[in-house]
C-alpha cells in the first residue's frame, strides 16, 4: 500500500516490527470494538464535532492497547530525532524547535487523535451504509475506514488490511507528534475525510466487495 507521495517524509520511517505489531493489535481491537458500537453520527456536524471533541473520546478504545504502543515507541522515536535535527530527513527541520514537551506526550496525543479519527470514520461510513440499505460487512467497513484514514482522496482500496495500514498510519501519527499536532489540523482533516465521503459511490463499491468475496481473494 502507498502511503503517500513519493516526496512524503513518512516514507523515510522505517517501523521496527515490534512497534508494528503494538499498533495492529491497537487498530484491530478499535475497529472490532466500534463495529460493535458505533458512535452516532448521522451527519456531517456529527463528525466534526465527534473528531475533534475531548470529552469521552477515547471510551472506544483500550487505554492499555495505547500505552503499549506509546511504551515502545517512544524511545524509538526519539532516537529519530537527531536524524531530524541533522538535515531534516524526517520532518522539516524547522519544526524540530517545536519540541519542547516529552516526545511520549506529544505521542500519545498523536496516537488518541488517530485513533479518535478512525473511530469516527468508521461510525459514518457504517451509517452511511444503512442508510442506503447496504448491509455493513465488518471487512468490507475496515477496508474503507483505513483507506480513509490514510489518504482521503485516493480511491478506496478494498483489499486494505489492519495488517497492511499499520505502518503507514503509525507514521502519520509520528510525523503528526513531531509537528505539534493543531486543533485546526484536525478540523482540517474531517473536512477532507467528509469531502472523500461525499464522493463514495457505496452501492458500487459494495458490489465489488461481492465480486471480490466470491472470487476467494486471500486476506493479508
Amino acid at each position: 500500500m502507498t502511503t503517500g507521495p513519493a516526496g512524503d517524509p513518512a516514507r523515510k520511517i522505517q517501523v521496527p516490527a515490534q512497534i508494528a505489531a503494538s499498533v495492529r493489535a491497537l487498530l484491530d481491537g478499535t475497529l472490532q470494538r466500534v463495529f460493535a458500537h458505533p458512535y452516532t453520527i448521522r451527519n456531517a456536524a456529527d463528525f466534526e464535532r465527534v473528531m475533534v471533541e475531548g470529552g469521552g473520546a477515547m471510551s472506544l478504545a483500550s487505554a492499555g492497547a495505547i500505552a503499549a504502543v506509546i511504551a515502545r515507541a517512544t524511545p524509538w522515536v526519539e532516537r529519530l530525532l537527531p536524524a531530524a535535527k541533522r538535515g531534516g530527513k524526517v520532518v522539516p527541520a524547522a519544526k524540530v524547535a517545536t519540541y519542547a514537551l516529552p516526545i511520549a506526550l506529544h505521542l500519545t496525543n498523536a496516537v488518541r487523535h488517530g485513533v479518535r479519527e478512525l473511530q469516527v470514520i468508521q461510525s459514518y461510513v457504517m451509517f452511511l451504509l444503512n442508510e442506503q440499505h447496504i448491509a455493513p460487512d465488518r471487512e468490507f467497513v475496515n477496508a474503507l475506514t483505513l483507506s480513509l484514514a490514510l489518504d482521503p482522496d485516493r480511491p478506496p482500496d478494498l483489499s486494505l488490511t489492519s495488517g497492511r495500514a499499520t505502518v503507514g498510519l503509525l507514521r502519520k501519527w509520528i510525523l503528526r507528534s513531531l509537528a505539534k499536532d493543531s486543533a485546526s489540523a484536525v478540523h482540517e482533516r474531517a473536512r477532507a475525510d467528509l469531502t472523500a465521503m461525499g464522493r463514495l459511490d457505496l452501492p458500487a463499491l459494495a458490489r465489488a466487495w461481492s465480486e471480490r468475496e466470491r472470487g476467494g481473494y486471500p486476506a493479508e
